[in-house]
């Protein structure tokens, strides 16, 4: 079974924004509560950009769309993951262009994603090891050079102990 994660107060923002929670909506949340509307979007974001990730995938057409520390990328094999960067945590979504059953849960306080697998970028290789079995499976076709320079992105984003704060590993 899949790990979940909860958003703590020095984990990315999960709105998109590139903040710390803690300096995002934790604060928004404790000046005055959100609009209706806006709490809504920011429940369903994650779920509605695997929605479209999946049409994508469906349609056998690359993608690559940057969250905060989320990346969300298709392939044009009918394949699409969500990658988280910080801890280097990854959920396939779709697999030959059929949409994959993820476990998300939002709220307005919490995001947690049945993350499956580990991932790292070697070369032109998106690899994953799965939680599940250890198994290691390299696929091509990923955005490798995309999620490196995210990777990298946020590494230079972040001070060391921010680093350390969100389990990036240097």
């Amino acid at each position: 079974m899949g790990k979940s994660k909860k958003t703590g107060r020095n984990d990315p923002c999960p709105c998109g924004s590139g903040l710390k929670y803690k300096k995002c909506c934790l604060q928004k949340k404790e000046k005055k509560p959100a609009a209706r509307g806006q709490e809504q979007a920011r429940r369903v974001f994650v779920k509605k950009e695997i929605e479209k990730l999946c049409r994508q995938a469906a349609d056998m057409r690359n993608g690559f769309r940057l969250i905060g520390a989320l990346a969300f990328f298709s392939t044009p094999a009918g394949d699409a993951w969500l990658a988280e960067l910080a801890d280097m945590d990854a959920v396939q979504v779709a697999r030959n262009g059929r949409a994959l059953d993820v476990t998300v849960n939002e709220t307005e306080d919490l995001l947690e994603i049945g993350w499956t697998h580990r991932f790292e970028v070697k070369g032109n290789l998106f690899v994953t090891t799965s939680y599940k079995d250890g198994s290691v499976t390299s696929h091509m076709g990923c955005p490798a050079k995309e999620l490196k320079d995210a990777v990298d992105g946020l590494r230079r984003q972040y001070s060391k102990q921010e680093l350390a704060d969100i389990h990036l590993k240097g």
